[in-house]
């Protein structure tokens, strides 16, 4: 389990990190969002352990048996994947959920920065309730933990 203070840090590191060796070889790293980019980095800076493949399944992380997978929305296309990696009894998987709890948009226009608006997206447990009814069938198991990772966002 990785405490407050570790994450910001580490969060903060990889949004200003300059390092982008990606191999343009590996599947999901293409058309990776930042987002979830970011949260894998922030998870496992170490890419020799990050889109590895476990039988037909690409997943995020995996380092000692434990996998991480970054899921910013559509849990049903997890489902397959979690059910199957949860039956091989070998593996600890954590589903990381990252959820904004507020956002402000800043605007720039001849290199001048406006003052921030909020945005209207709000956060909303439904929301987070509909994603986990997604896997109902999984939450119970012992092996599968859901972290929700809660924060703030400029844009």
């Amino acid at each position: 389990m990785l405490n407050k203070t570790y994450l910001i840090n580490r969060f903060n590191e990889v949004i200003t990190s300059e390092n982008k060796t990606y191999s343009e070889n590996v599947i999901g790293v293409l058309s990776e969002k930042t987002l979830h980019k970011t949260i894998k980095n922030l998870y496992e800076p170490n890419h020799s352990y990050q889109e590895i493949k476990i039988d037909n399944y690409f997943v995020d992380i995996c380092k000692d048996n434990n996998i991480i997978e970054v899921q910013t929305k559509q849990f049903n296309k997890l489902r397959d994947k979690i059910t199957y990696l949860l039956s091989l009894n070998k593996y600890k998987i954590n589903i990381v959920y990252p959820v904004f709890t507020s956002k402000m948009i800043y605007n720039i226009s001849n290199g001048e920065i406006s003052n921030p608006k909020k945005s209207p997206k709000k956060f909303r447990i439904p929301e987070v309730f509909h994603e986990l009814y997604m896997i109902k069938q999984l939450l119970g198991h012992k092996d599968l933990m859901i972290t929700l990772l809660l924060f703030e966002i400029n844009e």
